[in-house]
């Protein structure tokens, strides 16, 4: 894990706000750390509003916004003092919460808020970065997870089990901050979701996250999960294109509308591809749950598109009951 601040970039940065920018697009480079463009990031500031008064504002990662071309106008200001009451509350639902930040944001037009809004607020930080990397996520998905987190950081970071992003995971964390921040503390690890660092400077929550990521990047090469072994030459690759197009077709198909398909020859790529155990291995679910925003809970296999589907629909058939509120199976992105 490479750290990418360069002093002079810094130094053109005429705010905290421009800073908040600058660090957030050094995460947004690197797709280990933010994979689909996720993560989020933030920065607490004092401003006046129109008639003199001083606020405490939060300027968060707004909705749809990219990481790595994200701009001043991608955050989202949104007034502090709610966002802590909030955090106090014993129950607060989805639609509550996204209405409840929206009536404090403090700029007509801007985006959406992150749902994570009240969990950066509640960080008693100035700076707050939040990734999805991905060596860390190849820790905490094991069975042992916690434990193998808790060894590598010990007590640089808080641990804290997996819950849905939202009021719940927020009010979850605020009760860990309360009983475990201490002034050792600068990490805070959401097992099978991510990680967060923070620090007084944008400088400081960025220099944290490349060091926690690769504190579990050395941890995963110690114990030889790091490489992925190259490919057997196989000689060239045979004729693909009307296998290719047959599988578009396919897939159009399902989803209901026109799809683009790529290929790729990477080496690390078709080292997956190729593996013996590759129907065992990609059959184990997403790195963290909320890739399911990008993607479908498992990935084809092979070209069996229309026994794909009817699987998913089982498997939406089954889970859906447990859902706190109703989900919808939707008849597109099956794939």
């Amino acid at each position: 894990m490479k750290n990418l601040w360069d002093p002079a970039d810094a130094a053109k940065c005429r705010s905290d706000l421009e800073l908040r920018v600058y660090t957030s697009r050094l995460l947004g480079r690197d797709d280990t750390l933010v994979l689909h463009g996720g993560g989020n990031t933030s920065v607490k500031v004092r401003e006046k509003n129109v008639v003199g008064e001083e606020e405490d504002i939060l300027y968060v990662k707004g909705s749809g916004w990219d990481l790595e071309t994200i701009e001043v106008n991608g955050f989202t200001p949104v007034r502090m003092a709610h966002l802590l009451k909030l955090a106090t509350l014993e129950n607060l639902s989805d639609p509550e919460m996204v209405n409840e930040l929206a009536a404090q944001v403090t700029r007509a037009g801007a985006p959406a808020p992150s749902v994570e809004t009240i969990l950066h607020a509640i960080i008693p930080h100035k700076f707050v970065d939040h990734t999805h990397a991905d060596a860390l996520l190849a820790i905490t998905n094991t069975d042992d997870g916690e434990s193998r987190v808790r060894e590598i950081y010990g007590g640089a970071v808080i641990v804290v089990p997996y819950v849905m992003p939202g009021f719940e995971l927020a009010r979850g964390c605020a009760q860990r901050i309360e009983a475990e921040l201490k002034r050792s503390t600068f990490g805070m690890v959401l097992l099978k979701h991510g990680i967060f660092s923070f620090g007084a400077t944008a400088e400081e929550s960025y220099t944290r996250m490349i060091s926690l990521v690769e504190r579990a990047e050395n941890y995963l090469k110690k114990h030889g999960a790091w490489e992925v072994r190259p490919p057997n030459d196989t000689g060239p690759m045979g004729r693909i294109g009307p296998m290719v197009a047959e599988l578009r077709r396919d897939v159009s198909r399902s989803a209901g509308y026109p799809v683009l398909l790529s290929t790729s020859t990477h080496p690390k790529h078709l080292a997956f591809a190729r593996s013996a155990k590759v129907r065992e291995i990609s059959q184990r679910g997403p790195a963290t749950p909320d890739h399911i925003l990008r993607t479908k809970r498992l990935p084809l296999v092979g070209r069996a598109v229309a026994e794909y589907s009817v699987a998913y629909r089982e498997y939406f058939a089954r889970n859906a009951p447990l859902a706190k509120k109703p989900r919808r199976c939707s008849t597109r992105r099956l794939v």
